[in-house]
């Protein structure tokens, strides 16, 4: 049972910790893309290309 127990509170600090900051920072992205607009945001995609850190960092902003 104790088990059980510490997975729960695990889980709650995932919930009042974790959770909410990556939802924050996903929804600050989705804004700074909505306001850059997609031409920028697609254009910066080509440069990173050349880059393979700035690739797998713009690969991941598109998966958010």
């Amino acid at each position: 049972m104790n088990l059980f127990t510490l997975g729960g509170e695990q889980f709650v600090s995932w919930v009042t910790g974790i959770i909410p900051t990556v939802l924050m920072l996903l929804l600050l992205m989705n804004a700074i893309i909505a306001l850059a607009g997609n031409e920028s945001v697609n254009k910066l995609a080509k440069v990173c290309t050349k880059n393979p850190v700035l690739w797998y960092f713009h690969l991941y902003l598109h998966l958010c």
